[in-house]
């Protein structure tokens, strides 16, 4: 940096400053000020240099130097106005720290709220152990088990998915009631065709056994139920319903229309069809062992392990279905057999799979990928969660527990069970509450969509069983 002299010759700033300080330094002796003057001074030369050779004046060098004792710096300052120069450096570059540090705080300020977010801790996975210790000597359920739902954690979880299309059966299954609601009186008369009857109060199940089902299906069934108050403890509601563990629907439809017929009973089953009232629910076989697929009289609980394979599907014309059957679409999940010409039907669809592999194997991955991907036992405990709540919707009392009642808890199930049956229960235990929210229904089907749906399963049955006839025509 240059400065002009009095006879107009540019000087370097420095050598100015050397010669301001040699003066001062002689007054400073016969001031007595030499060792108060001379420090302060000799830091803000080399800061001058510094800047000559480097064309930059470090920040923490000039603050160094504003830093020192205020009589210090500034009587030098007052006895030369040729000083002037740095202390306009000085004031410059104060200035221009003080609008960068302003940014900068801004910007922290800015960013504050995404850093917060990113070091939030996630919620710890709560897990509820099987107490068999506590259990065995009192034969009493445990009384500490989480029955509350904390609504303000579902504010921190994100939006759950949409649940899948088979959901909105639901709403069908419980058309029946949506008008006149259902009373204690319809339950009671569900009783003669009921195997037990569950009532949920405060979270906890208490079952009235009527009958032994066949094999273990109640037992399995209770305790997928019981699993589904562990999943979502304080979210299933009080209720009170009967269930049925058969083959066979029992409430005819036919039995409760016109003009003075009563209101059909509520039961649950696992299965219905197009002739019965029956409320369809997840049948036991989630919870419990494997079968071999052998077609019976009535309903068979295999479909589900067939479509599962990854192979085409040769499903023949069911009577019955289930929780999700009915959005099974043929020629998309299945290849539909017909009832009445059935070893034709099933040579037909070998010779067709045969000369269109492709297409054959996009059916057998998209009944595959159904089970897979929309009957995952999320999505099974979903919909026991929301068909309970839509059900406890409608009801039109207050439950309570039956007197003959008796309280369920996983202890009391698992810890009295031996052999397999202990084994099928300890491996699908919900071990603690999930970290997810139920997944959101969809609306019911209106009356156009539902009947665009029918029509298209029945289009494309019809086309199978068309090209089937034209291919037997040509063949003879």
């Amino acid at each position: 940096m240059f400065q002009r002299n009095k006879t107009g010759t540019l000087v370097p700033m420095a050598s100015k400053i050397i010669t301001q300080k040699r003066a001062l330094e002689e007054d400073g002796k016969n001031e007595g000020n030499h060792a108060e003057v001379s420090e302060p001074f000799d830091d803000r030369v080399g800061a001058v240099e510094s800047f000559q050779r480097h064309g930059l004046v470090a920040i923490s060098q000039v603050l160094g130097v504003v830093s020192r004792r205020q009589d210090t710096i500034w009587r030098p300052f007052l006895k030369s106005s040729a000083s002037s120069p740095v202390v306009f450096t000085v004031l410059f570059l104060l200035f221009v720290g003080a609008i960068v540090s302003t940014r900068f705080l801004n910007s922290a300020n800015l960013a504050g709220p995404t850093i917060t977010k990113i070091f939030e801790r996630p919620p710890q996975k709560i897990e509820i152990p099987l107490n068999c210790t506590a259990y065995d000597p009192t034969r009493t359920c445990p009384s500490n088990y989480t029955t509350a739902h904390n609504k303000q954690d579902d504010l921190d979880r994100p939006s759950p998915p949409t649940c899948p299309d088979y959901f909105r059966w639901i709403y069908e299954d419980l058309r029946p009631w949506a008008h006149t609601g259902i009373s204690r009186d319809m339950v009671e008369r569900a009783k003669p065709t009921a195997d037990f009857r569950l009532v949920i109060v405060n979270g906890k199940a208490y079952v009235e056994t009527y009958r032994r089902s066949f094999q273990t299906r109640d037992i399995f069934t209770l305790w997928g139920i019981l699993q589904l108050l562990r999943r979502y403890p304080g979210r299933v509601p009080d209720l009170d319903l009967m269930f049925n563990c058969g083959d066979l629907p029992l409430i005819l439809s036919k039995s409760y229309s016109g003009a003075n017929a009563t209101s059909p009973p509520p039961l649950f089953h696992y299965c219905a069809d197009d002739y019965t009232l029956d409320i369809v629910f997840p049948d036991w076989s989630f919870w419990g062992w494997y079968k071999i697929y052998i077609e019976g009289v009535a309903w068979s609980v295999s479909e589900k392990y067939i479509l599962a394979c990854d192979s085409v599907t040769l499903l023949v014309k069911s009577h019955f279905y289930d929780f999700f059957t009915r959005s099974l679409v043929p020629m998309q999940h299945y290849w539909p057999i017909k009832v009445d010409d059935k070893c034709r039907s099933i040579k037909f669809a070998v010779d067709w799979g045969n000369s269109h592999k492709t297409k054959a194997k996009s059916i057998g991955k998209a009944g595959s990928r159904f089970i897979q991907e929309e009957l995952k036992m999320e999505y099974v405990y979903d919909f026991m969660f929301h068909l309970l709540n839509e059900y406890a919707k409608l009801l039109k009392f207050k439950p309570s527990i039956p007197e003959k009642a008796v309280e369920f808890c996983s202890e009391s199930m698992a810890c009295t069970t031996e052999g397999l049956g202990k084994k099928f229960m300890m491996d699908s235990m919900v071990k603690g509450p999930a970290d997810s929210r139920p997944c959101t229904m969809p609306p019911p089907y209106g009356p156009s969509s539902l009947y665009s749906l029918i029509q298209r399963k029945a289009s494309s049955i019809e086309e199978v069983e068309m090209w089937q006839d034209k291919y037997f025509g040509k063949s003879k």
